[in-house]
């Protein structure tokens, strides 16, 4: 069996998708099995897919998913590695050595359960917007990570057969959050401070579009996790501080640059 299973959902992505294959291909460690599920896409997907010509690529057409959490749990299904990696559709990985990293991390610190790494975002035509630095160690990710996403999912490597995405509607929007969550209980975290993945940052994608639910879906995932993550107040009040900013004071740029500068959070202040 693989020692990494590579999981990619996609709809309608087929020109990007290309450009993350290929950072898949140029990765230096190459125990991995790589599962995409094509949601019902209607352009090129699989004919850019299958012009790898990789065993190590399954691909698989389905039916329209109701959710996008149910569509990763498919690709959970389906993976045989000791470890999953996640890698989004429109996203690459800029580090050739990020698996072989992971993998030997996790490797050597059994009581880890996730390791992910800093991230670059990009526009739509592949420039640099800005780098951004997630908390290193254990403590500081628990301490922050009701009123933060402290991981990018196309980052992350963690141990398989231990939780599935959450299928709630109440979190749909933030299922990567709600994972990491579920994960937390049963072992640490860890973000080493390399920069392995280019995250795409356009008007379409999930993130942009689904910006002022992600927020108020993290108020109630609070309360799901408050006797199990510290801060529960101090992250309440955080959150409520970007809503007013988005929801109410419609100041979006504003926005964006507060979640993306992790020192001017006031979740960070209140707990100096």
């Amino acid at each position: 069996m693989p020692k990494v299973s590579i999981n990619t959902i996609t709809h309608n992505r087929g020109s990007l998708l290309k450009e993350a294959i290929e950072s898949v291909m140029s990765q230096s460690f190459t125990d991995w099995e790589y599962i995409i599920i094509d949601d019902a896409s209607t352009d090129n997907t699989e004919e850019i897919v299958k012009s790898f010509n990789d065993k190590r690529i399954i691909y698989e057409k389905v039916e329209k998913q109701p959710n996008i959490p149910t569509a990763r749990n498919l690709c959970l299904e389906k993976s045989k590695g000791k470890y999953i990696a996640i890698l989004d559709s429109d996203d690459i990985w800029c580090d050739r050595d990020k698996l072989k990293k992971q993998v030997e991390f996790l490797d050597s610190n059994p009581n880890y359960i996730l390791v992910g790494t800093n991230s670059v975002f990009i526009d739509h035509k592949g420039h640099e917007l800005y780098k951004l630095n997630f908390p290193e160690k254990n403590k500081q990710i628990k301490k922050l990570i009701l009123g933060r996403c402290s991981f990018s999912h196309s980052n992350v490597l963690f141990k398989n057969n231990i939780t599935k995405y959450p299928v709630n509607f109440k979190t749909i929007c933030i299922e990567d959050h709600h994972l990491y969550l579920e994960l937390g209980k049963y072992g640490k975290f860890y973000n080493l401070q390399s920069y392995s993945s280019k995250i795409r940052k356009t008007k379409g994608n999930i993130t942009e579009k689904f910006r002022e639910d992600q927020i108020k879906q993290f108020n109630y995932i609070n309360k799901l996790y408050k006797n199990i993550y510290p801060n529960y107040y101090s992250n309440l009040l955080n959150n409520y501080f970007k809503i007013l900013i988005f929801d109410k004071l419609k100041l979006k740029k504003l926005g964006n640059f507060i979640i993306k500068t992790k020192n001017i959070y006031l979740i960070n202040i209140l707990q100096k």
